[in-house]
């Protein structure tokens, strides 16, 4: 078994989702708190060379509804602005808000689970800052980088108490050229998520039972 792989797994199984990716979620599938019957509309696009896809949802506590969903292929050959493509897709699905959730991917995206000794969290990003570029492939100016602390008082190689990190890091040039393709087609951008832990937070929301057997499954 590949080390990465062997790595993705033991985080599974050491680790509960919900709490720890909500610093990265834009909250699309995250359950509500409280006892309010408001609902939230949310609009999110999946945005790729071969495809758009919008779609609304409705949050309620414990529960999400789709109310739209507008899918348009695209062929990559095509000399059509990209920022035209995402207006078609919108107006085609009746969409009420131009207030998107987004997310992005690609090997311009970095995630790495890190440890670092056990400190107050107002210096841990400092701490971080000083050693960011050791694990990413890219230099710190080139990124934009943030992190959530997974897990607290855990023990670490040193015999000390540490802390388990997830460090996430995206090209400055690939996000603001993601942002300004929204931009330019007339979209508020509320917030953007890294797409595999946006799908990992969306198998904990639909099967919260499952979801470590199967990360050690497969």
């Amino acid at each position: 078994m590949c080390p990465e792989r062997t790595q993705l797994q033991n985080f599974f199984k050491n680790f509960t989702l919900s709490a720890q990716f909500k610093r990265f979620s834009s909250g699309l599938f995250k359950k509500a708190g409280g006892t309010h019957t408001e609902t939230v509309p949310i609009v999110a696009c999946d945005f790729e060379k071969t495809k758009v896809v919008f779609l609304e949802i409705e949050k309620s506590p414990q529960k999400v509804r789709l109310t739209k969903f507008q899918k348009m292929t695209r062929n990559p050959e095509s000399t059509d602005k990209d920022s035209d493509a995402l207006k078609q897709c919108f107006e085609a699905g009746g969409f009420a808000t131009t207030k998107l959730r987004i997310s992005v991917k690609g090997q311009g995206v970095i995630v790495r689970f890190i440890q670092f000794p056990q400190m107050k969290h107002d210096d841990l990003r400092n701490a971080i800052s000083f050693e960011v570029d050791q694990y990413i492939p890219f230099k710190t100016q080139e990124v934009v980088w943030d992190f959530c602390v997974l897990e607290e008082n855990v023990p670490i190689a040193s015999g000390t108490k540490g802390m388990n990190i997830l460090l996430a890091a995206v090209k400055r040039d690939d996000l603001n050229a993601h942002i300004q393709v929204f931009q330019e087609a007339g979209f508020q951008i509320e917030f953007i998520d890294i797409d595999a832990l946006a799908a990992i937070n969306a198998l904990e929301f639909f099967h919260p039972f499952v979801r470590r057997s199967l990360a050690l499954n497969h």
